[in-house]
């Protein structure tokens, strides 16, 4: 693919993400010395010679379609970027030998023409691979394209699916974004992820000769239970045993009480005393509680990581056997404040730090 073209994938790519993306692109190439924003500099010293473009009087989607337009460092840098952004959903696996298919992965030559590493087939081929202290990272990157009549012009994206080997924790985990609807055959995008999980549990067992084995998360359901007071459970999905089922979030009360169950248990705790004098009205309403939180299916459920700054607070919904695979689906919720790789990490090493904690 000839620089342009690939160039062209990127822009129309970027023109799609929220404004606190954009600015953030903006200040990597800033840090890198892409680009300029600052008049006074400009009068200093002539640009030409020091290889800086000056963007301080443009628009933040005029400053980004300067940048990637005067040359591939800005490219270069985006494509390092995706490395250490947040992604929508992540899944976690194991395997047995986890020193061994680092050595294999470490074994195998990163793609390193642009050309080559592209795939516009939705295969996953030639990664690109980068090694860091604690982290290994493949890189797939899927093309996609389409017309948009109502518009009259080229959609153009490209589709960053990242695996991360986490050295410290011995985890391998799947990172990827949604895809847009335009880019579907089928506008089925649920199979269209099955088949992209499939298709790199394949890859990975095959090309690595290991085996990956899901990490049952169900017990994250009540992590909440275990004193922590900055993880709340903000809402969950019930399936009762009558067949009824039931969705509950917390919505705006400070205490995070769960409509109907939690707040129930509120009541009978301020009504403890009047309660003591009538047990059996007391065992009846416990067992009535117990019943319906033990005895149910929790398809899903939804956890808050509280920050002292409310904008960065961490939410993440599990849904457990997503669309009936063994493996459960972390989807990581938009954030106004958070915006790199952190906020998964923190997740990802403090449900594997309490693993154990189990109260089924």
């Amino acid at each position: 693919m000839e620089f342009d073209n690939y160039s062209d994938y990127v822009r129309n790519t970027v023109e799609s993400y929220p404004q606190k993306i954009k600015k953030h692109l903006i200040d990597i190439f800033e840090k890198k010395e892409i680009i300029i924003r600052d008049d006074k500099k400009t009068m200093q010293v002539s640009l030409d010679e020091i290889g800086l473009t000056n963007i301080a009087n443009q628009t933040l989607d005029e400053q980004l379609d300067t940048c990637f337009s005067v040359g591939k460092k800005a490219i270069e840098a985006f494509e390092e970027w995706e490395f250490e952004k947040d992604y929508k959903y992540s899944i976690l696996f194991e395997t047995d030998d986890f020193e061994n298919v680092i050595n294999k992965v470490n074994s195998v030559n990163s793609c390193a023409e642009k050309d080559a590493c592209l795939s516009y087939n939705g295969v996953f081929e030639n990664p690109v691979i980068l090694n860091k202290k604690e982290y290994l990272y493949l890189k797939f990157n899927l093309m996609y394209s389409n017309y948009n009549i109502e518009q009259g012009k080229e959609i153009l994206l490209k589709y960053p699916f990242l695996v991360v080997f986490d050295k410290k924790l011995k985890i391998i985990e799947f990172r990827f974004d949604t895809l847009k609807s335009v880019f579907l055959a089928d506008k089925n995008n649920k199979s269209l992820y099955i088949r992209f999980i499939d298709n790199m549990i394949q890859y990975i067992q095959n090309e690595f000769q290991c085996k990956l084995k899901t990490i049952d998360l169900s017990f994250v359901k009540n992590l909440n239970h275990k004193g922590d007071k900055n993880l709340k459970l903000v809402a969950q999905s019930m399936r009762f045993r009558n067949g009824g089922h039931a969705q509950l979030e917390v919505g705006n009360n400070e205490e995070f009480l769960l409509p109907f169950i939690d707040e129930l248990k509120s009541l009978m705790y301020d009504f403890r005393d009047d309660l003591d004098k009538s047990p059996k009205l007391k065992n009846a309403l416990e067992e009535y509680i117990n019943e319906k939180v033990d005895m149910s299916d929790y398809p899903w459920v939804e956890l808050l990581w509280i920050n002292d700054k409310a904008t960065r607070n961490i939410r993440v919904k599990f849904i457990f056997n997503y669309l009936g695979q063994e493996y459960t689906l972390m989807q990581h919720l938009y954030s106004q404040a958070l915006i790199g790789m952190e906020r998964m990490n923190y997740v990802k090493e403090y449900i594997i730090k309490n693993r154990e904690y189990c109260d089924n």
